[in-house]
């Protein structure tokens, strides 16, 4: 198991503990601290960014099987805060169309699961339209967890019209 691994498990383990309560009595729990939901949270973050890595390379194998020549521009999620409704299209492009399966982690043997994901959006798309992608593609990048779908990322990069291993939205999710 290499480092890095370990270090999830026990980020995941620190999640488990700040958020997790053990028993049957949940009036009386009580929060967790401070400390701990602080650990949480980087421990979240660090997942976040470690599968973030991991989908870029993804996305740049597809190109690689391809003989294309990876393209990427460097955006940042706040370039296109200006769309309002970025989220919900995003994601129901995904539903429609399919989503690129990026991972999946649980914590402990039965805990809880995260499924990171990536939307894909053309610019002949009303989304790719609103994002002024023109010659580009642009791929959302997705955490799902209990907690709900959070969008975490959007990368864009050359349209090479390649073909993207999407896969059914409804049947990755329901995977357990």
């Amino acid at each position: 198991m290499t480092v890095l691994r370990q270090l999830l498990f026990l980020a995941f383990g620190l999640i488990i503990l700040a958020f997790g309560v053990s028993g049957s009595n949940w009036e009386n729990a009580e929060p967790p601290s401070a400390e701990r939901v602080d650990a949480s949270r980087r421990a979240q973050e660090a997942l976040d960014e470690d599968m973030a890595m991991h989908a870029y390379s993804k996305y740049a194998s597809v190109h690689r099987k391809q003989n294309a020549v990876f393209q990427p521009y460097f955006t940042h999620l706040s370039e296109y805060r200006h769309i309002s409704d970025l989220e919900a299209e995003a994601l129901r492009l995904g539903q429609q169309k399919g989503i690129l399966y990026i991972g999946r982690t649980r914590a402990g043997k039965s805990g809880p699961q995260t499924l990171f994901f990536s939307t894909l959006f053309r610019p002949t798309d009303p989304l790719g339209r609103k994002m002024n992608l023109e010659d580009k593609i642009a791929l959302a990048f997705w955490r799902r967890d209990p907690q709900g779908t959070k969008l975490l990322d959007i990368d864009a990069m050359v349209d090479h019209e390649l073909h993207w291993p999407l896969r059914s939205y409804s049947r990755l999710i329901k995977l357990r």
